[in-house]
């Protein structure tokens, strides 16, 4: 086993195929990384953490990945992965989408690809692909294809309920209804202003005065520096409190602390975690969403899991559990 490669923890024994040869192949990207893991996780699979280069050919063309000759990554000790070939490569994203490729390639074909989100790419060259409903390509009849609602993710109310018996007592004595904060900001599509932010917090206050809510606010790493302080002082006396980040993370047991959740629409992630609980879900716009991002809100309104914030759930919200469900179509896909 070369530096590249780390082997996850074994699962149950017996499970899909009594030893195939899994891959989570990446290049370390977080967001891709937890839905390929998201995936292992419900397959209850052992598998190999595969980090890679992501070499900027494949991310601009993956399709050559198909070309003789073509290695795996360019980078040295990539060059080390070989036989024994995988049964199985998991990726994510259309950065190692090439790699996986030559890969499958070099195999002989023997291995399998199950990619994760849409590489713009044939969606023959892959035994399986899930894409979500708001991605143009679920719309079309292949026979490999599964689409979700929402994003793949790892967690499970089994796993919610553990880590809100770990918070801090701090959170525990709150005796206010609660509702969790999840704050995203900048990405590819927008850097929000602190104009931006202010909108956001005059519309949290206005919440919490009529909902009579304490706010619990957590800030990602895409958050900017100030960003929670100003929306601290607009809320000025209302009760609420700031994940500080010198703290352990009360995410994800705070969502089994909560009342409720808002969360900010720049992440298909937050949301879709989220609806795992069954709670209302509120989502705050910082920014017009547009395109994809826009529609996957769209049809989560559309379908009961979430609400603009402003607006109220007038029965229980529809409860967002997909990995079960996903995992067996891919066992069924693959022939295992």
């Amino acid at each position: 086993m070369t530096k590249t490669m780390q082997k996850a923890k074994k699962p149950q024994k017996g499970v899909m195929g009594d030893g195939s040869l899994i891959w989570v192949v990446s290049d370390g990207t977080a967001g891709m990384v937890a839905q390929s893991l998201a995936l292992v996780q419900a397959l209850n699979v052992d598998y190999y953490d595969v980090r890679i280069f992501a070499s900027p050919i494949y991310r601009l063309f993956p399709q050559m990945g198909n070309f003789p000759l073509m290695p795996i990554s360019p980078r040295r000790n990539d060059r080390r992965l070989g036989p024994p070939w995988p049964d199985i490569v998991v990726t994510c994203g259309s950065r190692t989408t090439g790699a996986c490729l030559a890969i499958k390639r070099l195999s002989g074909g023997k291995t399998k690809i199950v990619q994760i989100q849409d590489p713009r790419i044939d969606p023959a060259n892959f035994d399986v692909m899930i894409v979500p409903k708001h991605d143009p390509v679920s719309d079309k009849n292949h026979e490999n294809i599964i689409v979700s609602t929402g994003s793949l993710n790892r967690l499970t109310m089994t796993n919610i309920a553990q880590a809100a018996k770990a918070l801090d007592k701090s959170y525990k004595r709150i005796k206010n209804d609660k509702t969790a904060v999840m704050i995203g900001g900048n990405n590819r599509r927008y850097k929000p202003s602190m104009d931006d932010f202010s909108a956001f917090a005059k519309s949290l206050s206005e919440f919490a005065k009529k909902q009579k809510r304490h706010l619990i606010l957590i800030g990602s790493r895409r958050t900017p520096k100030g960003a929670l302080d100003m929306i601290s002082a607009e809320l000025g006396s209302l009760s609420h409190q700031i994940w500080d980040g010198k703290t352990d993370n009360p995410y994800p047991g705070i969502l089994g602390l909560v009342d409720d959740i808002i969360v900010t629409s720049d992440s298909v992630n937050m949301a879709s975690e989220a609806c795992i609980t069954g709670k209302p879900v509120y989502v705050a716009q910082l920014c017009q969403e547009t395109g994809r991002i826009a529609d996957f809100h769209n049809r989560m309104i559309a379908e009961g899991y979430v609400k603009p914030l402003g607006e109220y759930f007038e029965k229980p919200p529809e409860i967002l559990d997909e990995m079960s469900a996903i995992a067996a179509q891919v066992r069924d896909k693959l022939g295992l």
